[in-house]
């Protein structure tokens, strides 16, 4: 810890001109948010060599505790107080369809309505699953679970090919909903929204550059 940190603050006095990054992200923020800001932290910063690893929330946050990572972006806080956390932005927990489902046609529907449907659901450790859970049991709702998937893309894939229907982050379907291929439909009295939040370690040096990504990230 005592020579990673050293490194840092070598790093530190010659400024922002070299250096490098570890992020850690959630799936959702890794595929569809953070990308992005690594293409303008570049184009200010080139010489600063930048990985991003994309892991489920607990194994983001367990690699920032074991300082596999800088800082992480993460759908939730799941582990201990190791870490500290920064809100980050709001996402929404879209219920999506596919164009030629029953619910589709319909401009919003109540939480008794998807007693009878399938339900596809992220990964055990996924923050996106432990939101939609937590959400549907305070609406009394159990639903039938027909499969689990790692990343949206796979869930995405599912529900246009009609095996079943989800809620997915509205980042991760933004594309499709203005293409048509898939539909968002309104659930009364049920908004699923999460705070996408930013995680360090607390006893970890923060450096200049990591400092300037995080100053970026949260202008996004």
């Amino acid at each position: 810890m005592a020579i990673e940190d050293s490194k840092h603050a070598i790093y530190e006095l010659q400024g922002l001109e070299r250096g490098s990054l570890r992020i850690g992200a959630s799936t959702n923020p890794g595929m569809y948010l953070i990308p992005q800001i690594i293409a303008r932290f570049k184009l200010r910063h080139p010489k600063i060599e930048v990985h991003l690893g994309i892991r489920d929330t607990k194994r983001v946050e367990e690699g920032v505790i074991r300082n596999e990572y800088d800082f992480g972006f993460v759908g939730g806080h799941l582990l201990g107080d190791q870490v500290d956390v920064l809100p980050w932005m709001t996402d929404q927990l879209l219920l999506v369809v596919a164009p030629t489902h029953r619910l589709a046609r319909k401009k919003a529907v109540k939480p008794e309505d998807l007693r009878q449907e399938k339900f596809i659901l992220r990964e055990l450790g996924s923050a996106t699953r432990a939101t939609i859970v937590s959400n549907l049991k305070r609406s009394n709702l159990t639903v039938d679970t027909v499969m689990e998937m790692e990343n949206p893309e796979s869930v995405k894939k599912a529900i246009q090919s009609a095996l079943g229907i989800a809620f997915i982050s509205k980042y991760a379907v933004d594309n499709e909903l203005k293409a048509r291929s898939l539909v968002a439909v309104r659930v009364r009295g049920l908004d699923i929204s999460r705070e996408l939040k930013i995680v360090y370690r607390k006893d970890k040096h923060v450096s200049r550059a990591a400092q300037t990504f995080i100053s970026m990230a949260q202008i996004n």
